[in-house]
């Protein structure tokens, strides 16, 4: 502590820390797609255990199938993009949600520089969780609730005629 070592290792720890909060690690395996596509999948569950509310009644019984959808409103537009690709971030700001929460998903990128790019909140997919659960290999796409309410739609987008 005397020799000043101890503040330089904490304050390079500091800046460390930082930077991997503003800049996590990219979501390994996501490609930029180089065809558009749409697909849809089922957001169900199998429940694991019995599910019961603050009453004691349960709602949920274990090996049931489940459908969020069921129950629960999707009002979401999610966008994932790399926050450091400029056609990517371009395309995003442009995308106009109507009456839909825009929520957007970065797999790369500074999350501090991306909101202010597009002045609004952006978050990150930390350990893929939500490009998993999305079953999303490539981006920049986009992930509403399909027609019919029971399935969720994932739009893939080619943007190279784009210009940024």
């Amino acid at each position: 502590e005397q020799s000043g070592e101890l503040g330089k290792l904490q304050g390079e720890t500091k800046k460390r820390v930082i930077a991997s909060t503003l800049r996590p690690k990219p979501t390994p395996n996501i490609r930029t797609a180089t065809k558009s596509h749409t697909f849809t999948f089922d957001p169900s569950i199998v429940v694991e255990n019995d599910i019961a509310d603050h009453k004691g009644r349960v709602f949920a019984h274990k090996g049931q199938r489940v459908n969020p959808a069921d129950n629960f409103p999707f009002p979401y537009e999610i966008f994932f993009v790399d926050g450091d690709n400029a056609r990517q971030m371009a395309w995003v700001k442009k995308q106009n949600t109507g009456v839909k929460r825009k929520i957007v998903m970065l797999v790369n990128g500074n999350i501090n520089e991306a909101g202010k790019e597009l002045g609004e909140a952006v978050y990150f997919d930390q350990n893929s969780a939500f490009t998993k659960r999305f079953h999303i290999e490539e981006i920049p796409a986009r992930v509403t609730l399909a027609t019919g309410g029971r399935l969720l739609r994932v739009d893939v987008y080619d943007l190279r005629g784009e210009t940024p």
